[in-house]
């Protein structure tokens, strides 16, 4: 495996990843490490995450976008966000629509989620847009769909499918 399947150190402005496959990385995509600034969106369309630790790690700004992915065995978070700059006043945007979800946070001993939310603030508020997705829970059924550490979070869900209905979130 490899530390990072993809890493930027600054802004991901427009940044669009089609068709691109993360397979066995601790960090599939990391975007902004060094908390340059508020990235104005980062898009994901079609990509394929596998067997990482976690999926997607950005340093929020305004959006991220994520469409028709397939997430499969990823054993932490399939988003990780963070957001610490203590000047960030933008409420970040998440949409995570019309994907497969196939939940198995096996490395993690508590607080096991789909999403996990550190804002710089607790002021701030993230809005989580979750429509028209595949979610599968094997083995190890998750504690939270999204873990907020730090901020608020506003979610809008429609239309989402569990495999198992008895075996999903609390």
């Amino acid at each position: 495996g490899c530390d990072y399947g993809f890493r930027s150190f600054t802004i991901a402005n427009g940044a669009v990843f089609r068709s691109c496959t993360f397979i066995w990385c601790n960090v599939a995509v990391a975007c902004n490490l060094n908390t340059d600034g508020a990235d104005r969106g980062i898009y994901f369309n079609n990509c394929y995450f596998e067997q990482n630790k976690t999926a997607i790690k950005p340093y929020i700004g305004k959006l991220l976008h994520i469409n028709q992915c397939y997430f499969e065995a990823n054993t932490e978070y399939i988003i990780d966000i963070f957001s610490d700059h203590p000047n960030t006043i933008t409420n970040p945007i998440v949409v995570l629509e019309n994907s497969l979800i196939d939940l198995y946070p096996s490395d993690l001993t508590s607080n096991k989620a789909v999403i996990r939310q550190t804002l710089a603030s607790h002021d701030l508020t993230l809005t989580l847009v979750v429509k028209n997705n595949s979610i599968i829970s094997h083995e190890v059924k998750p504690d939270y769909f999204a873990y907020v550490v730090v901020g608020n979070i506003a979610i809008q869900a429609e239309n989402n499918i569990f495999d198992d209905p008895n075996n999903s979130f609390p």
